[in-house]
């Protein structure tokens, strides 16, 4: 079995990309493994019609067997957000699979986002039926606008179009004290013309101060609200 050790190197831009490892030219179906890094001030230097977020850092272990990718050692940062896990690539069957178990410390989904998103976007339907994935993820801080949650983890499975997410849990937050947990699911099916979605929600101990501060309550100890929701 022949080995050759890879070092490669590329800068463009403000982008750095790196990548060593092993190739092995006798194995055409375990061909060798990678440390593969990218870096830079910007994610929108990259591609325009990503968000202004930056500095960013990935890094992982990338090994193929057949037509099964590994991403192992996975750790990703965007500006104050960050990411890291495992991600399995099959590209056996006809629709791509994606596996993968991640978590973080933190998610600041406003600065993921780009300037002037809209809200209403299409689904992309066809990108969606043109994957398989099955995902665990856990967070330990989300913030989006004035909202923060704690604890949030969730799975997630697509399958032929129908994307279900399941066992969604995590607590609100405010000035860093809780005021509420919440639990549920949801699915969206988008083999039809028109996408469908349904799914439930449970909030437990909500507090009613947090969610009207505008409002004088008289007694604080009793402003608590549990709801259930199904759409």
């Amino acid at each position: 079995e022949t080995s050759w050790p890879i070092l490669l190197t590329a800068q463009a831009g403000g982008a750095l990309l790196e990548a060593k490892g092993i190739l092995n030219a006798d194995r055409k179906d375990k061909p060798g493994a990678l440390l593969v890094s990218l870096k830079g001030k910007q994610v929108n230097e990259l591609d325009p019609d990503l968000p202004p977020v930056g500095p960013y850092m990935l890094m992982a272990h990338v090994t193929k067997e057949g037509e099964r990718y590994e991403v192992n050692d996975l750790r990703c940062r965007f500006g104050s957000s960050d990411l890291s896990g495992r991600l399995e690539v099959n590209l056996q069957n006809v629709r791509p699979q994606l596996k993968g178990i991640f978590t973080s410390k933190l998610i600041h989904v406003d600065e993921l986002s780009r300037p002037g998103d809209e809200s209403d976007s299409p689904i992309p339907s066809e990108a969606v039926r043109a994957i398989d994935v099955d995902l665990d993820i856990a967070i330990d801080k989300v913030q989006s606008g004035g909202l923060e949650l704690a604890g949030l983890a969730f799975t997630a499975g697509l399958q032929a179009g129908r994307l279900t997410v399941e066992s969604v849990q995590g607590t609100l937050l405010v000035q860093k004290a809780a005021y509420g947990n919440f639990h549920g699911g949801f699915t969206m099916d988008t083999k039809g013309p028109i996408p469908t979605l349904s799914g439930k929600a449970s909030f437990d101990h909500v507090r009613y101060e947090h969610l009207f501060p505008g409002v004088q309550f008289v007694n604080l100890t009793e402003n608590v609200m549990n709801l259930d929701a199904r759409f």
